[in-house]
């Protein structure tokens, strides 16, 4: 069975939700936060091939099966739209 590819979407508290799917044996393909600064320190959560973004148009568009939407509370809709 292949792994589900997931990707992050706030690496703030994403990063903590992603573990979970780690050991449901998910694989994170992907992250994306506007802070680069919080991406950087977040990757020591993820394997080495993971993809970095800064930009939510061009992550969307990264080969994975489903995104998990850990940004601002407030700020969900416009991007699960």
């Amino acid at each position: 069975m292949e792994k589900i590819k997931i990707g992050v979407f706030g690496v703030g508290r994403g990063s903590d939700l992603a573990k979970n799917f780690m050991l449901l044996d998910a694989e994170i393909v992907a992250i994306c936060d506007f802070n680069k600064e919080r991406s950087n320190n977040a990757l020591k959560n993820y394997p080495d091939d993971v993809a970095v973004y800064d930009n939510f148009d061009e992550f969307i568009e990264h080969d994975m099966d489903a995104v998990i939407l850990a940004n601002y509370f407030h700020e969900h809709a416009p991007f699960a739209i």
